[in-house]
């Protein structure tokens, strides 16, 4: 990120956010307060990707800010992963910075933790979880959760303008529904476009947020599923 670049933060939320997320805001503000341009919300209980949408027009709209990053209201993260994100970040070489969080898939026992940090396996709409990632490395990727994204305007301000008619210049961001046959989230369609408009997409493995599902999901709860499947695929 180039010296003076502002950053705002930005989140959706049913109307409440996690203590820890509020917590972890507080200290970030406090500390790292010349950076950051404002923070923004957007109220939303159902429909996750017109919250989004939501909150990305408001950035553009309403901020003159380089960047946006988008968070979701129930992770935890250190001023040092903003730190190692706004390090990573470059309008040109890397305009959309994914961190790392969690998933999780449900089992009879537990909730499995899967890295939403994923690489396309075919032309078709299939992306398949970047299992073997390495640690603290900075690795192309072609879709990221987007509740950990620092992303430059100028990759939605071109995917606002040249935004499909039936979409408008307002929902051209995230949609979510069925391709293909399958159901596809808002995450995966967001990247897609991204990657669809030539912009690439990196994610830092040192920038790790946990996630609170029924119990916090983090790298220490994948580390212990690696480590008791080790014939997992790659």
């Amino acid at each position: 990120m180039r010296k003076g670049e502002k950053v705002v933060i930005g989140w959706c939320d049913p109307g409440q956010v996690d203590g820890v997320f509020a917590a972890d805001l507080a200290v970030l503000a406090g500390r790292r307060h010349r950076q950051i341009d404002m923070v923004m919300r957007m109220e939303g209980s159902a429909l996750v990707s017109r919250s989004r949408n939501e909150l990305v027009r408001q950035f553009l709209d309403q901020s003159a800010a380089e960047w946006l990053w988008m968070l979701d209201a129930d992770h935890s993260f250190s001023v040092e992963d903003f730190d190692r994100l706004c390090a990573t970040a470059d309008r040109d070489t890397a305009p959309m910075v994914a961190g790392v969080y969690f998933g999780g898939w449900r089992t009879d026992l537990w909730l499995a933790p899967v890295p939403l940090i994923f690489r396309k396996v075919s032309q078709a709409p299939e992306w398949q979880p970047i299992w073997d990632y390495a640690h603290n490395q900075i690795i192309e990727v072609d879709a990221a959760g987007t509740g950990c994204i620092l992303v430059h305007r100028r990759v939605l301000q071109h995917l606002r303008e040249n935004a499909p008619e039936n979409l408008g210049p307002d929902w051209c961001w995230f949609l979510d529904g069925p391709v293909n046959g399958r159901w596809i989230g808002e995450d995966l369609i967001f990247s897609e476009r991204v990657k669809a408009a030539g912009f690439p997409i990196v994610a830092h493995t040192g920038v790790q947020l946990r996630h609170r599902k029924s119990v916090w999901i983090g790298e220490a709860q994948y580390a212990w599923l690696v480590n008791q499947q080790p014939e997992r695929d790659a």
